[in-house]
């Protein structure tokens, strides 16, 4: 690792938080929201349904909370992202107008940008349909790329971390997990 590979990621774990919150039939905040470097996810299992709307109901809900605590401290931030990967078919689709109603003003504020990964059965193309009410953005995911993927997203949160307010960023290929049909 170079000097300015060093730089660069030391910049990302002055500027990076990082919480986890499985869903299932149940919903579980695994990891609050802590500095990259001291975030250690543990063991993850699919079990139950799939809920999604409450879960991103509570991350939207985690990230206003933080994002007022940088407000009323004084601090900027980043413009946050959330993650949604699952593997499941929504078992609470009746209530994804909501959540993605609310979502989606928040991603028109700038308040969040939201990518969501399909995996296993998520990749259906009536669970993409549901899952583009919550965003555009919605990738279908290789089997089993689950390490690709954490890479994918760790490789592109200091290429933005490095880059100023109003950048336009590129982020690393997703070849590695991306599951392109041609």
């Amino acid at each position: 690792m170079n000097d300015n590979t060093k730089y660069q990621h030391g910049l990302a774990t002055l500027r990076v938080e990082t919480a986890l919150i499985a869903f299932n039939h149940e919903i579980e905040v695994m990891s609050d929201f802590c500095p990259i470097e001291r975030f250690r996810p543990p063991p993850m299992r699919a079990s139950g349904g799939t809920r999604i709307g409450a879960p991103v109901e509570k991350a939207l809900d985690m990230l206003e909370a933080c994002k007022r605590v940088y407000r009323d401290s004084g601090i900027g931030y980043y413009r946050p992202w959330l993650f949604i990967l699952t593997d499941g078919i929504a078992s609470d689709s009746a209530l994804l107008p909501a959540t993605a109603a609310r979502l989606r003003a928040a991603e028109k504020a700038r308040g969040v940008t939201t990518i969501v990964i399909a995996a296993g059965e998520a990749r259906r193309a009536d669970s993409i349909n549901t899952l583009r009410q919550l965003s555009d953005r919605v990738l279908p995911m290789k089997d089993a790329a689950y390490d690709s993927l954490l890479e994918w997203i760790a490789n592109s949160t200091v290429t933005a971390s490095n880059s100023g307010v109003g950048d336009q960023i590129q982020l690393a290929d997703p070849a590695a997990w991306l599951k392109v049909d041609l």
